[in-house]
């Protein structure tokens, strides 16, 4: 899709004034504008200098990314209205896409084992071999009905298991609805369920429709889920338990609509970001620096 691009234009609006007007102005906006600082993050993760890397328009609005085996060398995405698998060995590069399945609301990648599974927001999964997306059309297997029905954007694969959120399954929005899927040679044999407490965070932050789940990844070396929320640009960081440690405000400016967030082998912190009509999607790169404390 074509889209139109807007550019300001680049000129001094204060050029015709006194220098010591702008002097009086320049203080006067320093004690009462709002320059809007950073907002605050993980001390590990400095989000207030990423490396953006801006993507083609194949991934306008990209929904989930992971990495192959944790590798740097292939990593994978997913647009949320196409059924196709993207990968890339550089994201400055054009993409190779792999269709998976019709056109849809996808919103998460995961890899288990040899297996590539891929979330639809209905909570439907389709699963597909990893070596097989060299080629342009593969056979998925689709595993529906294993979820309640709701609205899920959120999925991490851990220890041979499938995490799943809900981003909309309690009416009361005292809590995070999400599942656990055990696998068994890439098959799913059982789904157990489990609830994030995020009432103290609702009240404090006044989330009138709750935390809303957009992306979901373990920090294997802080043994902590990191958890988006696009809608209500908030991190939040749980122990291994799903007991809430800390949340985050995000700065709208950097985090445009996050809504996929993955670690590599170096535990560098990605988030990618949908565009729209005047922007293309991108993916943040943080680098981790271990000796920070938070």
């Amino acid at each position: 899709m074509k889209r139109k691009r807007y550019r300001l234009n680049n000129y001094n609006s204060f050029s015709f004034l006194n220098p010591a007007i702008k002097i009086c102005i320049g203080i006067l906006c320093l004690v009462s504008c709002d320059s809007t600082p950073p907002k605050e993050g993980p001390a590990i993760y400095d989000f207030s200098s990423p490396e953006k890397t801006i993507l083609k328009d194949d991934l306008l609005e990209i929904s989930g990314i992971t990495f192959l085996n944790d590798s740097l060398n292939l990593s994978l995405a997913i647009n949320d209205e196409q059924g196709k698998l993207y990968f890339f060995n550089s994201v400055k590069k054009r993409p190779g896409f792999s269709r998976f399945g019709k056109p849809a609301d996808y919103e998460d990648v995961a890899l288990v084992n040899n297996s590539i599974f891929v979330l639809r927001s209905d909570g439907t999964l389709f699963s597909f071999p990893s070596d097989s997306i060299i080629n342009k059309r593969v056979s998925a297997d689709e595993w529906k009905a294993l979820l309640p029905k709701g609205e899920y954007e959120s999925m991490h694969s851990r220890d041979n298991k499938l995490y799943v959120l809900c981003k909309e399954c309690d009416k009361e929005k005292k809590q995070i609805q999400g599942y656990e899927l055990t696998l068994n040679n890439d098959s799913i044999i059982s789904v157990h369920s489990f609830s994030i407490d995020i009432k103290a965070v609702r009240d404090k932050y006044e989330l009138k429709f709750g935390f809303r789940a957009s992306a979901l990844a373990w920090n294997v070396a802080t043994e902590e889920w990191y958890i988006l929320s696009s809608v209500n640009k908030l991190l939040m960081i749980t122990d291994g338990d799903w007991k809430i440690k800390t949340v985050y405000t995000l700065n709208p400016k950097t985090f445009i609509q996050p809504e996929g967030i993955a670690f590599d082998e170096h535990q560098n912190l990605y988030v990618s970001n949908e565009g729209n009509e005047t922007r293309n999607g991108n993916i943040l790169k943080f680098t981790f620096h271990p000796n920070d404390k938070r």
